[in-house]
């Protein structure tokens, strides 16, 4: 039976998880236009509104995502057995701060937190400035580019910011053109980097980060290219720093810089993003 919470309205359901695991199934031979009236039929059967198993199919696709994509099967199954709205919540989360949307599930399947907790959790993360729509946002890209040059600084000290892309420019701070060495002229744009750095060398420290709003694989061939064009840029001689924020491009990336016999100048580092 489907039962109702007072509180705003809100609508839940009794054992949410095998009943969005059956009404995936009704769904998955359905083309797209027809979906509607499958959401409507099922809302009728468990007395509840249509949105109530729009709900109950993004709760699902956060647990597959737990399970297959991050890879923790046993949390998955323990937030399979919360609250739907809780799934909900985390959901929504996961799409900006995806570690944060994690730490959250643990923290509530431990009985650390209860559903108001989590959805204040989640306002408080938004609110911080942390967490925008887009990657491509300027908010998002201001805060990676002071964290990295958070992160430069602590590499090189006295490292001065002298050169930003456009879109990475940190709030309070102007940049002009930059001139390279070995090259005519000033640019205003360098393909694949974002930050400039003067650390007291020769040339400057171009700084490339690789980083998204939501967390994604990217492909060996990927990575790539990043290091091949950051590679030319030493040959103009400057210096270039890869910043990546998932292990496993750090991983593969370090395979590269090896294949490519660790070439001077060139070097990869973990992003301390979160």
């Amino acid at each position: 039976m489907a039962k109702r919470e007072r509180r705003g309205g809100r609508q839940a359901v009794e054992n949410w998880h095998q009943r969005a695991l059956e009404l995936d199934l009704l769904l998955k031979d359905v083309r797209r236009g027809k979906r509607d009236q499958v959401y409507r039929s099922y809302a009728e059967r468990l007395g509840v509104s249509v949105a109530v198993p729009r709900r109950m199919i993004q709760a699902l696709r956060f647990v597959d995502y737990v399970r297959d994509r991050v890879g923790f099967g046993v949390l998955a199954e323990q937030i399979a057995q919360q609250p739907l709205m809780s799934l909900v919540v985390l959901d929504s989360w996961s799409q900006y701060a995806p570690d944060h949307a994690l730490s959250a599930a643990r923290r509530l399947v431990a009985g650390e937190i209860n559903l108001p907790m989590l959805k204040a959790l989640e306002r408080a993360d938004r609110a911080t400035g942390e967490t925008v729509l887009a990657a491509t946002d300027g908010t998002w890209q201001s805060l990676a580019a002071n964290r990295a040059i958070a992160q430069v600084q602590a590499l090189h000290k006295g490292a001065h910011c002298i050169w930003a892309a456009r879109g990475w420019r940190p709030d309070g701070i102007q940049f002009t053109t930059l001139t390279l060495p070995n090259l005519l002229g000033t640019l205003p744009a360098l393909p694949g980097v974002q930050l400039a750095f003067d650390v007291g060398t020769v040339g400057p420290l171009l700084v490339a980060i690789l980083t998204d709003r939501v967390t994604r694989p990217r492909s060996p061939a990927a990575l790539l290219q990043p290091l091949l064009t950051l590679l030319g840029y030493t040959r103009l001689g400057c210096s270039a720093l890869l910043l990546l924020r998932e292990p496993d491009d750090a991983t593969t990336v370090e395979d590269l810089l090896s294949a490519l016999g660790h070439p001077d100048g060139l070097v990869a580092r973990r992003f301390a993003f979160d």
